[in-house]
């Protein structure tokens, strides 16, 4: 059987194995730790706080939190300009009301923007909101 097979197998071929075994194993635990130190980089270090029954979950700190908080900064910043150039676009074509919610025309002297002038503000707000939402 196998005792019989390994007694066969002449000793330092058997240390030479052990060695490339050893090293082996070592590269191994050495790559995982370098993988698990690189993880820790990008996404933090992991908190679990048990209050009463609740186990809440917590990531501290990482990579990967600096780059979603900077993306939430540059679409709230994209949402805001999206907003004012729709509420631009929404005063531009809507007519001014009176006090009896009667639409009143809009005066010669002020300026009406042209048709191709809204529908280039529209396709703008329309591509804002797109990028905005990816």
């Amino acid at each position: 059987g196998a005792a019989a097979a390994a007694s066969e197998i002449p000793m330092h071929v058997r240390k030479v194995l052990a060695l490339s075994l050893r090293e082996s194993a070592l590269l191994e635990r050495r790559e995982a730790r370098e993988r698990l130190c690189r993880d820790t980089r990008r996404l933090g270090r992991f908190r679990r706080c048990s209050i009463l029954k609740d186990a809440v979950v917590q990531w501290e700190g990482g990579e990967e939190e600096e780059k979603l908080e900077a993306l939430r900064v540059r679409i709230a910043e994209q949402r805001k300009l999206v907003e004012s150039s729709r509420k631009c676009l929404n005063g531009k074509r809507l007519p001014l009301q009176n006090a009896d919610g009667a639409a009143t025309p809009v005066s010669a002297s002020a300026e009406v923007p042209s048709q191709e002038e809204l529908d280039e503000q529209r396709e703008l707000c329309q591509s804002k909101l797109v990028a905005g939402s990816r």
